[in-house]
């Protein structure tokens, strides 16, 4: 931004790791709508689950085709960590989304960056 300038023009941002999978993490994830607490947590392959006995693994066979996902709230969560700026290294932004576009169009971008700069994607 230039001096005099009130309008932002650009946003410093750096990921915290070389490797794309650091940096985005994305998953199923079914809330409770009351408390806000994650019920059942997975990758489409295998889940963990609260159930009545407590926490447990079970297999995932993603939202549509499980019944307990079928309840409509268990959406795709991504979590993209970066760093703004150069001022505090250990303080990060967290961008939050449970859109699957937002999700795919992230972890396409990361991947390619990883490539184009050989691995140097921090």
């Amino acid at each position: 931004m230039r001096k005099g300038d009130d309008k932002l023009r650009s946003i410093p941002v750096r990921r915290l790791f070389n490797e794309p999978d650091l940096n985005l993490r994305a998953e199923y994830s079914l809330f409770d709508r009351t408390s806000g607490r994650p019920l059942c947590m997975g990758n489409g392959e295998v889940c963990k689950r609260v159930t009545q006995d407590g926490m447990q693994s079970l297999v995932c066979p993603a939202p549509d085709q499980c019944e307990f996902g079928q309840s409509g709230y268990c959406k795709p969560y991504g979590r993209l960590n970066v760093v703004i700026d150069q001022d505090d290294e250990l303080g990060t932004f967290i961008f939050r989304t449970t859109g699957f576009n937002s999700i795919r169009t992230l972890a396409a971008r990361l991947h390619y960056y990883h490539a184009v700069s050989g691995g140097f994607l921090a």
